[in-house]
């Protein structure tokens, strides 16, 4: 149950009604919970007889020999999912028979892994991690065409998020299943907020476009719902550092307004917190262990969480039926905050926020440099904060506002974070023989950018920032 203040008598009235969101109560969450409970979606993809689906003769799009994904099939997917056109709707829907062996290699691949997933990159090596992408994509290809395909020396991570919002969620999924299954040590996907059944229910989401694309096949949709549930929630990125600093409290050091700020009286220092805190010149952590979490969301509520906790939960399930105060709900939902300890997530009214004390006491708790995660669209794209020990990343340009969205890049010989920026834009053009305007799409990126010693507009994300 939410609760949200209106003002109704004008802005200088002292009168406020405390409304209740009704019509979340009677309507989207009973339905849900309906839904759930008549679904069962665990068991979805072996109850449907593949074999038995009859390829038509009128269809042209890619196809899969002996039911392998191959790099041939991953070329053709990816070609054919560039002539889905938002303008026009026409969808290059792959068939259904292709869709279910790839959903059904894809469960049984991740549902024999641990939730948190230990990835160890090769000498001279590096890794792309990217953040939410929200079905769009037109993006994601944009990353593969300026940062280089998949393949078995180019390893990419995507941070969750990548369904609803945008119409071109299934094939933003498909070509990460796939990518998986042709490079299960090359290409990681971890699990965000989104992949979950009541959040693909509401509007613009992978519900509503699978019943476009999928008519009368609902059991696509459970069986995207059933792959979703066995998702990792975590990876831990490791790597053989050329320079490890002696000082392991170099993150702490980047915070220099803070430093003082700490020394003052209780009162003063509640102020200076307050107003000189974002505008804190934050860097990224020089690297000690090399060792660095990828996580969508957050750090959890519970106090002395180790990575074996995170390795060790139960997926096979959706957050809300893990339970509002789970380990699985909270690393989807959480968010840093500005202030120590743990407190109420403002910014969503679920989960929680937890400041720069428990990021700092989880880290050195686990031995790792610092934390990677997504879940909010800032305006840069990128942030860094908790004294360098979070690093936000979103991959959605144009997502709320005009902003930029970003990928972060780490080199197995330092780990430290290099962030690339992409801008999206559009021009008109006439065709000289037809007279026909079409709207065609101008990127803008900017690569190789280092943190060190910076500031961005986006220092208060609960400000800046809109949910992910």
């Amino acid at each position: 149950m939410f609760v949200r203040t209106f003002h109704v008598f004008g802005n200088n009235s002292r009168f406020i009604v405390h409304l209740t969101l009704l019509c979340f109560i009677f309507t989207v969450k009973p339905n849900i919970g309906i839904e759930r409970e008549k679904l069962h979606v665990q068991g979805t993809l072996d109850a449907v007889d593949i074999n038995a689906i009859e390829i038509e003769a009128n269809y042209t799009g890619p196809k899969l020999e002996d039911g392998k994904i191959t790099l041939n099939f991953m070329n053709d997917l990816v070609e054919f999912f560039r002539g889905s056109s938002l303008e026009s709707k026409q969808w290059s829907v792959l068939h259904r028979k292709y869709t279910f062996l790839i959903l059904r290699q894809i469960r049984d691949y991740f549902k024999i892994q641990p939730s948190l997933i230990e990835l160890k990159l090769p000498t001279n090596g590096k890794i792309t991690v990217c953040g939410d992408i929200h079905g769009n994509l037109e993006d994601l290809l944009h990353i593969f065409d300026m940062n280089g395909l998949p393949s078995p020396e180019n390893y990419y991570l995507f941070n969750g998020n990548f369904v609803n919002r945008q119409p071109l969620s299934v094939e933003c999924a498909l070509i990460y299943f796939g990518y998986k299954l042709l490079y299960p040590g090359a290409f990681f996907i971890n699990r965000g907020n989104h992949e979950d059944i009541k959040e693909s229910l509401k509007q613009y989401g992978l519900a509503e476009e699978i019943q476009t694309k999928y008519p009368e096949n609902e059991k696509i949709l459970h069986g995207f719902w059933e792959v979703f549930q066995w998702l990792p929630l975590a990876h831990l990125i490791s790597a053989k550092i050329a320079v490890k600093s002696e000082d392991t409290s170099s993150c702490q050091k980047e915070n220099f307004i803070g430093k003082y700020i700490d020394k003052g009286h209780r009162f003063y220092k509640k102020i200076l917190n307050k107003w000189l805190n974002p505008f804190n010149w934050s860097g990224a952590c020089a690297p000690t262990h090399g060792r660095v979490l990828v996580i969508h969301g957050g750090l959890p509520s519970k106090g002395n969480v180790t990575l074996e906790d995170i390795k060790q939960i139960k997926r096979g399930c959706d957050a809300l039926d893990a339970g509002h105060t789970s380990l699985m709900f909270d690393i989807l939902w959480s968010d840093p905050g500005r202030l120590d300890g743990v407190h109420q997530n403002k910014l969503r009214y679920a989960s929680i926020q937890f400041g720069p004390n428990v990021t700092e006491s989880f880290c050195e708790r686990n031995k790792i440099d610092f934390i990677i995660r997504s879940h909010i669209a800032l305006p840069d794209g990128y942030h860094v904060e908790h004294n360098g020990r979070i690093v936000t990343v979103f991959s959605t340009a144009n997502h709320h506002t005009e902003n930029p969205g970003a990928i972060v890049v780490l080199e197995s010989s330092s780990l430290e974070p290099r962030f690339t920026t992409f801008a999206r834009g559009t021009y008109l053009k006439q065709c000289n023989t037809t007279g026909r305007v079409f709207t065609l799409t101008r990127w803008s990126d900017k690569k190789n950018i280092r943190v060190g010693r910076y500031w961005t507009s986006s220092a208060d994300p609960t400000r800046g920032g809109q949910r992910g």
